[in-house]
């Protein structure tokens, strides 16, 4: 009853597992810190310092790479012109794409000779070929099936 009373709370005994506490009079003690570090005297004035150079202007921007604007041309007529030689009836279209994708590849080597014309140029040549090839196959189909077309109709009423 009496624990109850003044609010203390009941002293707690350790655990058998845990190792007794030490009495807190063992532990070494450090001084009391004070609340405020100690005030400093101030600084005595510093000389003026010395003038310093002018600094020296910055570089200036290096210029921006060229692009090639006829390489990239060749290179997106190239695309059109092998797209162009699988879509059947457009193989005219990539025919003239692959023409004009030649002609830019040409030009855009001779003005700046790098990976983008060249690309454009060898792609112009595979699409011009290629339209070229399927053109005259289709043409030549389209021939073979009108000739047995009409053979085929005059044989019909006999």
């Amino acid at each position: 009853m009496q624990n109850h009373l003044n609010n203390n709370p009941p002293a707690q005994q350790p655990l058998p597992s845990q190792p007794p506490m030490a009495p807190p009079s063992s532990q070494p003690t450090q001084p009391p810190m004070a609340p405020y570090p100690p005030v400093q005297q101030p600084l005595p004035p510093q000389p003026p310092m010395a003038p310093q150079p002018p600094m020296a202007p910055y570089p200036p921007r290096p210029a921006a790479p060229q692009s090639n604007g006829s390489g990239i041309a060749s290179l997106v007529l190239g695309i059109v012109s092998i797209v162009c030689a699988f879509l059947g009836s457009l193989a005219w279209v990539g025919l003239f794409a692959g023409i004009i994708s030649i002609v830019l590849g040409v030009m855009g080597r001779k003005t700046q000779p790098d990976s983008i014309a060249t690309a454009g140029l060898v792609l112009g040549i595979i699409g011009t070929v290629l339209c070229t090839v399927l053109f005259v196959a289709c043409a030549m189909f389209c021939s073979v099936m009108r000739t047995g077309f009409r053979e085929a109709f005059r044989n019909y009423g006999r």
